[in-house]
């Protein structure tokens, strides 16, 4: 679709944000440049998707900012959004491994455990029966 994506939906959130109503018409969508882009409607159908945005369908089709569009342009535009939300991803990501190797830590501790248990038992009994045969 388009390359600078990110940049494309933050120019189009601020037109709207200062737009009365913070409304667009669909074809009044720009590139980064400013320029009127030949297929707007793609971008406004990723915007919807988003949920950035509605698409409010009438003789002339219209876009109109959304509540998470307008907090996601507030908070710094979509851009940043994408690198919150990447850096969310790795933390948890991290937070997972970290927990499946206190598991690990945990099941070898265990495992180590058990074999004391046993070890101890057999000792116990090769003394109970060395001490009843003498």
């Amino acid at each position: 679709m388009y390359d600078n994506l990110p940049e494309l939906i933050d120019h189009n959130l601020n037109l709207m944000l200062k737009s009365h109503n913070y409304t667009l018409f669909i074809m009044e969508l720009q590139d980064v440049d400013g320029n009127i882009l030949d297929d707007g409607e793609a971008l406004a159908n990723e915007m919807d998707k988003k949920g950035l945005i509605v698409i409010l369908i009438g003789k002339h089709d219209r876009c109109k900012l959304t509540r998470r569009g307008y907090d996601v342009i507030n908070a710094g535009g979509w851009k940043k959004e994408l690198e919150e939300e990447k850096q969310l991803l790795n933390s948890i990501a991290k937070q997972n491994e970290l927990e499946e190797k206190k598991a690990r830590t945990i099941e070898a501790l265990n495992y180590q455990k058990l074999v004391r248990e046993t070890r101890l038992i057999k000792l116990q009994l090769n003394t109970f029966w060395y001490l009843l045969l003498c």
